[in-house]
């Protein structure tokens, strides 16, 4: 699909993302034909009926939907926001018709083009950790461990919320390790909610923000879990900090279980559910965190023997 034309329909009053992705959907099934359906066509696809009339003028005059499309992007682009269609994104992430990435040109091209020889590691949890734990502590000694064995080829993820999203970025930026942010929200709401170190951190590139929502999307619950989804096809692992079940979190791990990602469980005071539960379940694909002063030991469901090693030293647990 030709992305000015997305861009374009995007910008048309009443065709919001349901319709988008259904159009999207459409056109990589029989290709240009869409452009000059009927009414009643586009109704057959699953078009809502108060948005049939709009698409169908919208579609009489592509040219124009072009030129709006490319005008949008060149007022995204000043913002230092970029536009990708499937097409253009990595294997992992061709499930999502298309995303929206903030930040330093060079930096998301890197991401982009380098995706599967970076390692991206997620760290989700609470919005509201108990003070009183340790999780500071199991974060920064996880992001340096995991630094000394990836180098430049480090990414850490997260979802900008507040609690255990928050902390895992501001630690990113004290360690000089890029951090991305997958959001909730559009990208225009997301600049409302951005301190000064952040916004400072978009500028300079060890920052990038993401969103497989139109730039003007609030937030809603139901955007949320889209957004916890997005973290887990991105990362190549998912440290499940604090948390608690049910919650937001938890539909994190349920989700990294399906696809059987890779999780890590740190087990201390104050992250037991997530502990026996995937104790419990004994969900094979699993790396268990006991963490102290100064080291970091690791084992797998399947080793009952922890391997202890100091950090820097540190050799990462395979998990049959």
């Amino acid at each position: 699909m030709n992305k000015y034309l997305f861009l374009g329909l995007s910008k048309i009053q009443g065709i919001g993302e349901k319709t988008l992705n259904l159009f999207f959907n459409a056109y990589n099934t029989i290709g240009d034909k869409i452009l000059s359906y009927s009414k009643e066509k586009l109704k057959s696809i699953g078009v809502p009926s108060k948005c049939v009339t709009r698409l169908f003028f919208a579609l009489r005059d592509i040219d124009n939907l072009i030129r709006i499309g490319k005008h949008y992007e060149d007022q995204l682009n000043k913002r230092n926001v970029y536009f990708f269609l499937k097409e253009e994104l990595p294997e992992p992430l061709k499930k999502y018709n298309w995303l929206f990435f903030s930040g330093n040109l060079d930096q998301i091209f890197d991401l982009i083009q380098n995706f599967g020889k970076n390692y991206k590691v997620a760290f989700v949890g609470t919005r509201h950790p108990d003070p009183c734990t340790p999780y500071k502590k199991i974060i920064k000694n996880y992001v340096l461990f995991l630094k000394s064995k990836f180098k430049d080829n480090l990414y850490v993820v997260s979802g900008m919320a507040d609690g255990i999203d928050k902390e895992a970025h501001l630690i990113s930026f004290e360690e000089n390790v890029p951090t991305v942010a997958i959001l909730g929200f559009g990208l225009d709401y997301a600049e409302k909610l951005m301190s000064k170190e952040f916004k400072k951190a978009l500028k300079e590139g060890n920052f990038i923000a993401v969103s497989q929502f139109l730039p003007d999307k609030k937030p809603s619950k139901e955007s949320f879990l889209c957004r916890n989804n997005l973290i887990v096809d991105f990362s190549e692992e998912i440290v499940f900090v604090q948390g608690k079940i049910p919650s937001g979190t938890y539909s994190t791990l349920t989700k990294a279980i399906k696809t059987r990602k890779p999780v890590v469980i740190p087990n201390y005071k104050g992250n037991e559910e997530f502990y026996e539960f995937i104790v419990r379940i004994k969900y094979p694909f699993t790396k268990i965190i006991d963490n102290n002063s100064n080291q970091i030991s690791c084992y797998s469901l399947t080793n009952s023997q922890p391997q202890q090693a100091d950090l820097f030293k540190f050799r990462k647990v395979n998990v049959v």
